[in-house]
This record gives structure tokens, C-alpha cells and sequence, in this order.
């Protein structure tokens, strides 16, 4: 059983092969649980068509062991807090660089006169932006700092000329 996965922001496409099952869930915790019960029914059809009709933890465990053997489903390992929580600042940084960028080129096309106010609160945002950036960029070294499998990870990745922390923390 091959299944492809299209996240979106409201919903979740499925597709399943070689049964050719589409179905759609909504993103969200329910929506994930229905899809595990989809996805874990395929199971019981390999359990059905081995003549398994019987539903006992030692018969689960031995079809699981069929399926996994037969089907060779990939290994996912499911990322930690504290992943999921650097991904949300990495994706905040990137957030933050683009806006700066797009600020400081407003700043560039305000010329000529009756302008002043405009080009002070456009230089004061990128001046916001900095500081949330400076703050964003702190809170990465920290959590490198508090981790010994990403402190190893960002030595290893700044001892090559050209890397630095930031490079290496994203």
C-alpha cells in the first residue's frame, strides 16, 4: 500500500494505491485521527485476503508483521517539541528577512518632497524588524546552546570555512 498525502491549510487529499481510494479529511486533530483508522484499515484488508477474519492482538501483530514485511512501509520518525518549535522560528526568520527586505525597498522608491513622515515610518519598521530578528536569531543560539545533539551538529557545521551560526542554525 502506497498512500500520497497532500497537506493543505484546511484539508488533508489522500490518495491510496494500489486501491485507487481518494479521500479528503480536514486538517485538524480529528481529521488526522479519521486517517489513521483509514490508513490502519488497509491493514485488516492484508488480514482479510490471508484468510484472517479473527481480530486478536496476537493475530494483529502477526498480520502488522505480514504487512511491514510485504508492503515495506518507509520508517517516519515523528519530530519532537522542540523540532517543530525551531522550524516555527526558522519559518518566523525567513518571515522577518522577507519583510525587512520588502521595507527597506519601499524606503528606496520614497523620493522628492511631502514624503518625510512616510520614509520615517518605513525606516522605523525595518528598524522593528531588526530588533525581531536580533531576538529571533537569540532565541535559535539558545536553543543550540540547551541541545547537545544540535551543539555538536552546529560545531561540526561551523568548522567549514564560510559557515556561520546563522547558516548553520537554518
Amino acid at each position: 500500500m502506497f498512500v500520497g498525502l497532500e497537506v493543505a491549510k484546511a484539508e488533508l487529499v489522500i490518495r491510496v494505491r494500489p486501491s485507487a481510494e481518494r479521500f479528503t479529511v480536514a486538517n485538524d486533530e480529528s481529521g488526522v485521527r479519521t486517517l489513521a483508522r483509514r490508513i490502519a484499515a488497509q491493514v485488516r484488508d492484508v488480514a482479510r485476503a490471508t484468510g484472517q477474519l479473527a481480530k486478536t492482538d496476537r493475530i494483529d501483530v502477526e498480520i502488522l508483521a505480514r504487512f511491514a514485511d510485504v508492503v515495506r512501509p518507509k520508517v517516519c520518525v515523528i519530530p519532537d517539541a522542540a523540532v517543530h518549535e525551531r522550524d516555527a522560528l526558522l519559518t518566523r526568520r525567513r518571515q522577518l528577512l522577507e519583510m525587512r527586505q520588502a521595507e527597506r525597498h519601499r524606503v528606496g522608491q520614497v523620493f522628492g518632497t511631502g514624503k518625510k513622515q512616510v520614509r520615517t515610518s518605513l525606516k522605523a519598521h525595518v528598524e522593528f524588524l531588526e530588533r525581531a530578528l536580533h531576538t529571533t536569531d537569540t532565541d535559535l543560539g539558545e536553543m543550540v546552546r540547551e541541545s547537545p545533539a544540535w551543539r555538536e551538529r552546529d560545531a561540526l557545521l561551523r568548522s567549514v570555512p564560510g559557515v556561520g551560526p546563522v547558516r548553520s542554525r537554518t
